[in-house]
């Protein structure tokens, strides 16, 4: 499977988060959910895991006001993914 399991945080969780933070993330949590966000001095869009719907959403701010949510479930993750395996952008 390309996803980790709601218990498995360990080790993976860390990888992602130390990502995300390469990337200029900072990491919360928001009602139980992992938040990634961008700081105000550099235009990122906010990523936010729903543990509880196994999706995430992906949302685009202006000013600290939302201008569009986009909410991906892992289905559509898992095609996406596959997709850049097959174009050769990741392994």
């Amino acid at each position: 499977m390309l996803w980790v399991a709601k218990k498995d945080y360990g080790r993976d969780r860390m990888k992602a988060k130390n990502m995300f933070e390469e990337l200029g993330y900072k990491f919360k949590i928001v009602n139980n959910n992992f938040c990634y966000y961008g700081d105000d001095t550099i235009n990122l869009p906010d990523i936010e895991f729903s543990l509880k719907y196994d999706t995430y959403t992906y949302e685009i701010l202006s000013n600290h006001e939302r201008i569009q949510q986009i909410e991906i479930n892992i289905k559509l993750h898992q095609a996406i993914h596959q997709q850049m395996i097959e174009l050769g952008w990741i392994e």
